[in-house]
């Protein structure tokens, strides 16, 4: 699944593939420019190093 939001506290690196647990916390009356949830990061579940071209 492809995910289009910052995850907080995630430290992504390119050339992996990762299953994380992540919490969704929604903003009441968020800017009209931002998201209305805020995503952290929990734990790892697994990563996995993949050397496939075009991997973000």
């Amino acid at each position: 699944m492809f995910f289009d939001y910052e995850i907080n506290n995630f430290d992504y690196r390119e050339g992996f593939e990762y299953i994380i647990k992540v919490i969704e916390y929604k903003i009441a009356n968020p800017p009209q420019d931002h998201p209305s949830v805020e995503y952290y990061f929990l734990e790892l579940v697994d990563k996995i190093e993949k050397d496939s071209e075009n991997i973000p």
